[in-house]
């Protein structure tokens, strides 16, 4: 009988950990920026107080493809945009 009130015992923190990693996880993902397209580009402009400070490029593009370098700074207000390799 003391077994069974012992894995009783455990199985509340181990649902609330599983809970917790599963959160974890989930806001993750959520704030996971989309990948770029085959053959193309994803391309982010940061912008702060309506003035685009920075961007940046994800590419997915062949090996000899032209790809812009990222510029300025990063902030939490961004657009972005799918462009074609170039």
């Amino acid at each position: 009988m003391r077994k069974v009130k012992s894995l009783q015992a455990l199985g509340r923190p181990l649902v609330l950990g599983m809970a917790l990693a599963a959160g974890t996880l989930f806001a993750l993902a959520a704030s996971a920026k989309p990948a770029p397209p085959a053959n193309g580009m994803l391309v982010y402009v940061y912008y702060q107080n309506g003035q685009a400070v920075g961007g940046e490029v994800i590419a997915n593009c062949p090996p000899d493809s032209m790809i812009p370098q990222p510029w300025g700074i990063r902030t939490q207000d961004f657009s972005w945009s799918y462009a074609p390799c170039f």
